[in-house]
């Protein structure tokens, strides 16, 4: 196995470096990665290949390999990161991308980038449920105190706004006032 590996190895890098056919280096670095899923080398030159191929499903599923065997969690949150934006950017894709910052969420529930990622995806869509739901996982990983302020900002906006709902908005404000009395925007939306 370690000696097929190794020639399928000097065959991508021929085909890539010798002849510039990155489609016959990427199909030697998927069989090599098909053989041993873990085998880093090749998924990084499968990452370095789909990429500038801009063959982003390929790529998505290389690096959803390489996260699950991530040796470290912050690797792994990194990883879910980058699928999440390609998905989002490249794809245009905003489920797939949710998908992928949630996964991020599994890894590290405090994950503030991939809480403002979903924010920001739910909103594009319009589905304010999941808005309110990110927002209160987000209230709920700060301190009690005035670092709250802003997301309950939001969500007062939101109870309002999306939910027609001025009493929730209301408490909303009463909270933002007893970390801040001196918070005129509340003053003012009650």
């Amino acid at each position: 196995l370690v000696q097929k590996k190794e020639i399928l190895a000097e065959v991508a890098d021929l085909a890539e470096n010798a002849l510039t056919d990155s489609l016959a280096a990427a199909r030697a670095w998927k069989t090599i990665s098909e053989m041993d899923e873990s085998d880093t080398k090749a998924q990084d030159a499968l990452i370095r290949l789909y990429e500038a191929g801009s063959k982003w499903d390929e790529l998505i599923d290389v690096l959803d390999r390489k996260a699950r065997f991530a040796e470290d969690a912050s690797e792994g949150l990194s990883i879910r990161h980058r699928i999440g934006e390609i998905c989002r950017t490249s794809l245009e894709d905003l489920d797939r991308a949710a998908t992928a910052y949630r996964d991020a969420l599994d890894l590290d529930p405090d994950d503030d980038a991939a809480m403002s990622a979903l924010e920001e995806i739910f909103a594009e869509q319009e589905d304010w449920a999941s808005v309110q739901d990110i927002l209160l996982r987000r209230l709920s990983a700060l301190e009690p105190g005035p670092l709250r302020v802003p997301t309950m900002e939001r969500l007062a906006h939101l109870a309002e706004e999306r939910f027609e709902n001025r009493d929730e908005a209301a408490d909303y404000w009463h909270q933002i006032l007893s970390f801040d009395p001196g918070a005129l925007n509340a003053y003012d939306q009650l």
